[in-house]
């Protein structure tokens, strides 16, 4: 069915019916999925995740089994973190990094094709994309974020990680077509687990250095470089970093891109240790991009 076909489909569910709306990401050949926003008889959006041939419906089903432990883990953790001693009321928001799983059946509408209903927590579904698709303008040219934009998708990232393979988790597939982002309001949502593998034990130093290394790369070609950390422009393109603090910067996120760090905690400490070092801290900064 062409994407022409599925816009505007009505899909009946366990409690209703959802319309089929834009498309959120193109897919390419490492996709078993295709991803649009939907919304229900109530006019509530949510996401769907549909497979792309029946051959990918036990990858879709996993992705569910997977985003189900993340979310049970996260309100145990919740539960966890407010009976520390001088608790002050903040809450960790594990639950905000990944998607909440609504939904997954296979939809006789679709011949079969297992789907995925999903909802962002604390997110504004029409405003999230692909991050592939925010780094091209309208007129196809090539963006890169500047360096503080990119700190808060890439800290989210890590933190996720953090969290993921602390109950067992391995992401494996850390990729920006992976990744949606919410620009004005800082929102960052890793939806692709059909590749993510549960253990009964810890997560082999293998696993989380793929995985920092993965999401660091993904950092580095949003900054305009290869996966290595090379770049063609000059640091006068960056009007408000400055040399010194761009190349700290970009050496932190070349090693980790190498593999050299195993433990995402240590990379997130490391990451905000340099943030608070060469700009002062955490403050909001907005989304910016530059052609390059």
């Amino acid at each position: 069915m062409s994407e022409t076909e599925l816009k505007n489909l009505a899909v009946e569910t366990g409690t209703g019916s959802c319309r089929i709306g834009k498309k959120l990401k193109r897919r390419t050949p490492e996709d078993p999925y295709e991803l649009y926003l939907c919304e229900d008889s109530t006019g509530k959006q949510m996401l769907l995740q549909i497979a792309a041939d029946l051959e990918y419906n036990d990858k879709i089903t996993r992705a569910a089994y997977i985003l189900k432990t993340l979310a049970n883990r996260s309100k145990e953790y919740e539960e966890d973190y407010r009976k520390l001693p001088g608790w002050k009321g903040d809450l960790l928001h594990y639950d905000w990094l990944f998607p909440e799983i609504v939904d997954s059946f296979p939809c006789e509408t679709l011949g079969g094709r297992q789907i995925n209903i999903l909802n962002c927590k604390d997110a504004e579904l029409k405003s999230l994309a692909a991050l592939p698709m925010l780094l091209k303008n309208s007129a196809g040219t090539r963006m890169r974020m500047d360096v503080k934009t990119s700190i808060w998708p890439f800290g989210r990232m890590l933190k996720l990680l953090l969290f993921a393979h602390d109950i067992g988790i391995a992401a494996k597939n850390m990729a920006s077509r992976n990744i949606l982002i919410g620009p004005a309001r800082h929102h960052m949502v890793v939806f692709a687990w059909d590749k993510a593998e549960l253990f009964n034990s810890e997560v082999s130093v293998k696993l989380r250095q793929k995985d920092i290394a993965d999401a660091a790369r993904v950092c580095l070609r949003t900054l305009g470089c290869d996966v290595n950390g090379n770049h063609t422009y000059s640091t006068g393109d960056m009007p408000d970093e400055g040399k010194e603090g761009f190349e700290e910067y970009l050496e932190f996120l070349r090693r980790l891109a190498s593999g050299k760090e195993r433990r995402a905690e240590v990379a997130f400490d490391d990451l905000y240790a340099i943030v608070e070092r060469l700009w002062g801290g955490r403050k909001y900064h907005k989304w910016t991009t530059y052609p390059y």
